[in-house]
């Protein structure tokens, strides 16, 4: 289905010195319930054209307060634009808020309109296409720790007729959603962090995501670091 093997595409990065300073980031998300929920954390350099999925994660079965949690998190505390599907303009049957809304309320950057390609409309062949131009040019980067990424890359195919078959692709929805509106992303530099959103607790601190890389032990009487294993 992609041009290249996983193995081209998934590597070792240090987002602190291989991405430039200058880089839009932003995550993109699939809304999930009954099937995973999916949000991937990128950086889109835009003179030389580079794409990187620098982290991600997927969960089943958990609500939109946890969701964005779990991106806040993922972000160090920074509020990094979020870009989400067209379905994020249904509404709910209980409240009657668009689901859009609903993480927008917990705290969640939100960008201000769904995803959508680069001349507009909605078809996911173009954006595809497009990833699998960067791929080809050796632009499309995924960090070497996003096994289920790359799970569902492999599983990725078309049936007889040619068409995509959209089973098992929440993380590589989320990426592309990410990849649709990498032009509307933000420098690290230029996002806020979250702080307390209105009505909800965020528990931790806020923090800039980039951190020097650890030289000593991190834990009395632990010789490796808790992060790497090594």
């Amino acid at each position: 289905m992609f041009p290249f093997t996983i193995e081209s595409l998934m590597r070792d990065f240090n987002p602190d010195t291989d991405i430039r300073f200058w880089a839009r980031w932003c995550v993109g998300i699939d809304f999930g319930y009954g099937h995973p929920f999916a949000a991937a954390l990128c950086a889109w350099v835009h003179d030389t054209e580079e794409f990187y999925v620098v982290d991600g994660f997927r969960m089943e079965r958990a609500e939109a307060l946890y969701h964005v949690k779990r991106i806040a998190s993922m972000c160090h505390g920074l509020r990094i634009p979020i870009a989400w599907p067209h379905d994020g303009l249904q509404h709910e049957k209980g409240s009657g808020i668009a689901l859009a809304d609903v993480y927008r309320r917990l705290g969640g950057p939100m960008m201000g309109t769904h995803a959508q390609n680069k001349g507009g409309g909605l078809s996911l062949e173009p954006a595809i296409e497009e990833m699998c131009g960067y791929m080809k040019r050796g632009c499309f980067t995924i960090a070497s720790h996003m096994g289920e990424l790359g799970e569902e890359i492999l599983n990725y195919h078309r049936d007889e007729d040619y068409k995509i078959v959209p089973l098992r692709d929440d993380l590589i929805s989320a990426v592309r959603y990410a990849f649709m509106m990498r032009r509307n992303g933000k420098t690290l530099e230029g996002c806020e962090t979250y702080g307390r959103a209105p009505g909800v607790e965020l528990p931790y601190d806020p923090r800039p995501p980039r951190r020097e890389p650890s030289t000593g032990q991190v834990v009395d009487g632990v010789d490796f670091d808790l992060f790497t294993g090594r």
